[in-house]
Order: structure tokens, then sequence, then C-alpha cells
């Protein structure tokens, strides 16, 4: 299997939550899209784009791996995230 890349762009604040709560722990998920890539080169010049002064901690979009992910969509089943993982289709970098 090919090691996909990923990252993800938050919509508002890093904790701004979103959807219904899962209903086996009760998390949410952050509120976002997720993206994938076929290599770095094109992730990390997604993530950066047009920014002056990137900063990892503050930013908007981050890098990020399949596992981390995970971890901002709690409010997710483990199915219904392998899913939305399949469903995920690549993405070519603008330069924004």
């Amino acid at each position: 299997m090919i090691n996909h890349l990923f990252a993800f762009e938050y919509k508002d604040a890093r904790r701004t939550t979103t959807g219904e709560p899962n209903k086996h722990t009760g998390n949410r998920s952050i509120a976002g899209q997720a993206y994938m890539f076929w290599d770095d080169v094109e992730r990390d010049a997604w993530v950066v784009g047009n920014t002056i002064n990137y900063d990892k901690h503050s930013d908007k979009r981050i890098r990020t791996s399949k596992q981390e992910l995970r971890s901002l969509h709690q409010g997710m089943s483990v199915p219904e995230y392998e899913d939305y993982i399949d469903s995920l289709e690549f993405t070519k970098c603008t330069g924004s």
C-alpha cells in the first residue's frame, strides 16, 4: 500500500468543534478539512501556501499523519473515519 501524506486545514480556531459527539466517547471532531497528497513537496507547498511568516503552531494549515488526523476526527467512529479517509481525493497544490 502506498503511504499517502495528509494535511489539515482548521475552519476557525484549533479547538472549534463540529458535528455530533461520538456516541461512545462523547468527543467531537475539530472543525476543518483533511487533504491527501502524493508527495511531501506538494503537501508542504500547500501547507505553507502564501504565508509570509509560517508558524506551525498558529497557522490554519498543518502537516499531519493518518494517525494524528484521527485525533482531529474523534466525533467519528472508526469505520466512519476509515470511510472518510477512503473518500478523500488527492489534492494538487495551487500555491494557496
